[in-house]
């Protein structure tokens, strides 16, 4: 226990054992702080227009947009009037490749990957491997 208060010494890590060696920083002052808000806020509007502005995005005509994904095994059955094949397909798997990939690659949509993994017993994929595919499975 300390007998005396003026024994005890407190050391900062800024340097001095006093405290006023620990430099203070002034405070901000009102106009500094609206200065600061002010442009904050004028980035936060400014940064959409900015990022819509690079982009080659046309807002006027948007009514004329239309985006159609037709899967590529639909595609050829709508165009050429044909009943889909119940054909088994052997697809080489590719370097990073996936069931969703295969499924999305070989039928035309990823959906079907988990009963094309379920036709394959679920291996595991690996480069150079072959894998069946019979995508008339829904």
């Amino acid at each position: 226990m300390i007998k005396n208060p003026e024994d005890f010494e407190i050391k900062y890590w800024a340097g001095g054992n006093d405290f006023e060696s620990v430099k203070q920083r002034p405070k901000r002052s009102i106009k500094k702080k609206l200065v600061i808000v002010i442009s904050f806020v004028g980035t936060l509007a400014l940064f959409p227009m900015f990022i819509f502005g690079l982009s080659n995005i046309d807002f006027k005509n948007s009514d004329e947009v239309v985006i159609i994904q037709t899967p590529i095994a639909e595609e050829n059955i709508q165009n050429n009037n044909v009943s889909p094949k119940q054909e088994i397909i052997e697809e080489k798997v590719i370097n990073n490749d996936s069931w969703w990939k295969i499924s999305k690659r070989v039928c035309g949509q990823g959906r079907l990957y988990l009963a094309i993994s379920e036709q394959n017993n679920g291996k595991a994929l690996f480069e150079g491997d072959t894998v069946t595919v019979d995508c008339s499975i829904n």
